[in-house]
C-alpha cells in the first residue's frame, strides 16, 4: 500500500465524527475512490461544570406577605470517562458522520435530590475537504440533560427538570503529518442553536444559546491492512476536548405568582473538557 493511500485511509478514519472524533486530514482524496466505512470509539474523561437552575426562599412568608425567592445559577463539577461511538461514510472528499455521547450518569455533589445528573448527546456532520489537511463541516449538535433543577428548587416545586439543547455549528478542521504515521490535527466549531428548559409547572421556557467546541491532539496509524485486509488502516487519538454552552440573560415567568421574586433573571454557562484516546478502524 502506498504511503498517498494510507494516509487516505488514516485521514478518513480520524474524521469519523467530525469534531467529535477529533478527525485529521493527512492528504487529499480524489472524487473517484472507494467508498470507506468509518467506526471510532472515544472515551473522554470529561470534568463537566454543569449549571442548575437555583430557587431559593431569603424571606419565609408571613401573614401579610408572599415568601421572598432569589433565582440564580449553582454550579456542580464532577468527572466521568464518557463513551462515544462514530460511524462515518467518506467518498472522494465527503464525509458523513453520526456519533452518540453515550447516556451518562454523572456525580451531582448533593446539589440535586437524586444526587446525579444524566446527560446524553448525538451529533450528525458533513464535512469537505476543500484542500489538502483543510475540511469545513456542517455539524448539527443535540443534546438532553435531567435533572436541571437544584436541590433547592426541586424541594420547593417537587420537579427536578430537565433540559434540552440543539444548535447548527459550522466547524474548521486542520491536520498536519509529523511523519509517515504520526500526525497533528486541530479543531474549531462554533455556531448558535436554542435552549429549552422545562419547568415545574410542566411549561416550556426557550432561550437562544451558543456553542464553541475545540479539540486538538496527535493521531498515530499503528496498523494497514489489518486482519487480512480485511481493515484498511487502524489509527490510536489521543488529544484534548473542550465543548461549552453560553445561555444569554433569561426573564423566568414560573415565579411571577405565589412568590415576590428578587431578580427573575439568570444566565449560565456548562463547560466540559478533559482529555479524550480514541481507536478507531476503516473498511
Amino acid at each position: 500500500m502506498s504511503i498517498v493511500l494510507r494516509g487516505r485511509l488514516v485521514q478518513a478514519l480520524a474524521a469519523a465524527g467530525v469534531l467529535v472524533s477529533g478527525p485529521t486530514h493527512a492528504q487529499s482524496a480524489e472524487p473517484g475512490d472507494k467508498v470507506n466505512f468509518i467506526v471510532s470509539q472515544r472515551f473522554w474523561l470529561a470534568s463537566w461544570d454543569q449549571t442548575l437552575f437555583d430557587v431559593r426562599v431569603v424571606a419565609p412568608p408571613t401573614a401579610t406577605t408572599l415568601p421572598v425567592v432569589a433565582t440564580g445559577t449553582l454550579h456542580t463539577v464532577s468527572s466521568k470517562v464518557v463513551p462515544i461511538t462514530a460511524f462515518g461514510m467518506r467518498y472522494g472528499k465527503v464525509i458523513g458522520t453520526i456519533s452518540a455521547f453515550h447516556n451518562t450518569t454523572f456525580d451531582s455533589h448533593g446539589n440535586t435530590l437524586s444526587g446525579v445528573t444524566r446527560r446524553r448527546e448525538l451529533d450528525v456532520s458533513v464535512g469537505y475537504q476543500f484542500i489538502p489537511g483543510l475540511t469545513m463541516s456542517y455539524i448539527r449538535k443535540s443534546g438532553v440533560t435531567s435533572p436541571s433543577n437544584s436541590t433547592s428548587t426541586e424541594r420547593l416545586f417537587g420537579a427536578e427538570g430537565s433540559s434540552k439543547a440543539a444548535g447548527n455549528l459550522v466547524g474548521l478542521s486542520a491536520n498536519t503529518s509529523l511523519s509517515d504515521r504520526l500526525s497533528m490535527y486541530g479543531n474549531l466549531a462554533a455556531g448558535s442553536g436554542k435552549f429549552k428548559y422545562r419547568q415545574p409547572d410542566a411549561s416550556t421556557l426557550q432561550v437562544s444559546t451558543r456553542y464553541v467546541i475545540t479539540d486538538f491532539g496527535l493521531a498515530y496509524r499503528v496498523a494497514d491492512a489489518a486482519m487480512g485486509g480485511a481493515i484498511d488502516a487502524v489509527t490510536l487519538q489521543l488529544g484534548y476536548r473542550n465543548q461549552s454552552i453560553s445561555i444569554p440573560v433569561v426573564k423566568v415567568p414560573l415565579l411571577a405568582t405565589g412568590f415576590t421574586v428578587l431578580d427573575g433573571q439568570t444566565k449560565g454557562r456548562s463547560t466540559t473538557e478533559g482529555l479524550v484516546f480514541s481507536v478507531g478502524a476503516v473498511f
